[in-house]
Formats: C-alpha cells, structure tokens, sequence
C-alpha cells in the first residue's frame, strides 16, 4: 500500500497522527490527576502493548534475528523513557507547553541522522530545523503567568524525551526495512511495557489503587493515551517513516502543537505571549524542511 500511494498517504497519515499526539498532552496531565508519573507512563505502555499483543504473538519466530536488538532499543528510547519523562515535566509545566516543546523532536532526529546515521541534509532542512529551534526555545524561557524569562527545569524533561524520538525516528528509517508496521510497532512497544510491569508488580501498584476521588476519570484518559496515543499512533508513525523520510515523519511535532494549544486553552491553560510567537517560528521552520529541492535542469545537448 505504501508504494501504491506514496504521495497521498503521506499527509493522511500526518494528519491523523497531528490529532492523535496532539491530544496526548491534555490525557497526561488528566492521568496525572490519580496516578505518579511512573503509573501514567507505565499503565500507558501496559496498555499500548495490550491493545497490539494479538496481532504479534504468533509472529515472534518471523523477526529476523538481527532487528531484536533493534526493536528494543526502539521501544524503550522512543516509547519507555519518553512516556515517563513527558508525565515527570506535566507535573509542574503546562500540557500546552509540552506539546508545543515537543517541536524539538526533529531538531535531534536531523542530528542523529547526520552525526551516526551519516544523512546530511540539505541547506534548507539545516535551516528550517535551527529555525524551530529557536521558536522552541522561547517555549522553555517564557512560561505562562511569568512577566519575563522564567524557565522551568522540568521542561528539560521534555528535551530529553525529544532526544529519544529522534533517535527512535532514525532506527525505524534505518533498521525496520521490510518489518510490517504492526508487528515493529507492537513488539516495541511491549517491550517498553516490561520494566513497568515488573514495576507494577513489585510496588503493589495493583492492590494499592482504586480508592482516590478522580481514579476512574484517569484511568479512562490513560486507557486512551496507552491504545490511541501509544498503540495506534506507533503503528501510523511507522507507515509515515516508511511513506516519506524521518525528517518529513518528525515533522508532525511541528504540527501537534496547534491541536495541544486548542485543547490547553479549552482545559483553562494560558499561553504566553511568547509562546505563541515562538509557535509562529516553529511553523515557518517546518515549511523550509518539507520543501523538496528543485530537479536540476538538463544540460544543453544532454538526453531526456
């Protein structure tokens, strides 16, 4: 399907992944209101990997060997880690603020590219990607309710994070060839789920929940974040790299922020004035990425 309709498939897949990650940010900070970061992050991979596991199980034997390692590395640096480090940094900084940070990811996905996966890129996509970084950065400086600068550390938290979809965004370019979307995405992800589980087991989280006032409108929000913002969204993400190009499938963290900012600003957020301009920066940095160069012109006398 993905050869079939390459340049269609592309933006719908960009399009439902910018409403289904963009939304993930106000799910958070609801999980967040029963549970500790490390619950949210890890109920959230608990069921992300529940919602796949049917559709891997019988095909354990089929993975070639030597993308075991890969997959794995995958699961916990581009769904374990950051799953717990976005809900550690919601716990002092707004949804609204992380999801517009989130337009780093593709400041480290060309980095990574460049400096391991030895992808250079072009003039333009180098400074596009500087261009949302510094939109970015006026995220982190100018927090809502402050009259200057007034950086929070915990947004760093989100930085980190951004690392690790960067690199996860380069491993699936690099090393998912052939693997179907859904079996890469499912056996990553269930591989992020196991330190938590181990976790959940040990501290007796099962037995020791149940009881707060807003339980069962967090484990709703979580449930959504772990099958549509984890599960289904991991699966669509593979396709996009797959479809396009990693700079190209990074790009929708450039787009997830108007959709976090709508729902911040609906859930009683506010932004500053800052912010807003540094998403209008962002915005005019992903449009230099996902220019395509221009066909060179044939030379004189040279044959069509």
């Amino acid at each position: 399907m993905l050869s079939r309709f390459p340049k269609y498939l592309k933006w719908i897949l960009l399009f439902l992944l910018t409403l289904i990650w963009g939304s993930s940010f106000i799910l958070m900070k609801e999980g967040l209101m029963a549970f500790t970061p490390i619950q949210v992050a890890g109920m959230r991979m608990v069921f992300a990997a529940s919602a796949l596991l049917p559709f891997i199980i019988r095909h354990v034997g089929k993975i070639e060997p030597s993308k075991w390692k890969w997959i794995i590395t995958g699961g916990l640096i581009g769904n374990g880690i950051p799953a717990f480090l976005f809900t550690l940094a919601e716990t002092r900084v707004t949804s609204t603020t992380a999801g517009m940070l989130n337009s780093l990811s593709p400041v480290f996905t060309l980095l990574i590219a460049w400096l391991i996966f030895k992808n250079k890129p072009r003039i333009t996509q180098t400074i596009g990607v500087l261009i949302g970084m510094i939109g970015a950065l006026a995220l982190i400086y100018f927090q809502p309710g402050s009259t200057g600068i007034n950086a929070d550390p915990y947004a760093w938290y989100v930085v980190l994070a951004c690392l690790g979809y960067g690199c996860s965004v380069n491993i699936i370019r690099n090393h998912f060839g052939g693997m179907n979307p859904v079996h890469a995405a499912g056996f990553a992800l269930a591989f992020a789920a196991i330190p938590y589980f181990i976790y959940f087991l040990c501290s007796g989280f099962f037995t020791t929940v149940g009881n707060q006032t807003y339980f069962w409108r967090a484990f709703a929000s979580v449930a959504v974040l772990g099958v549509m913002g984890s599960a289904l969204a991991t699966v669509l993400f593979n396709m996009l790299v797959k479809a396009s190009s990693a700079l190209f499938a990074a790009s929708v963290t450039y787009l997830m922020p108007i959709v976090s900012l709508t729902l911040g600003v609906l859930y009683g957020e506010s932004v500053h004035q800052m912010q807003m301009i540094g998403l209008a920066v962002i915005l005019g940095g992903v449009y230099l990425i996902s220019l395509k160069p221009k066909p060179k012109a044939l030379k004189s006398g040279q044959a069509n």
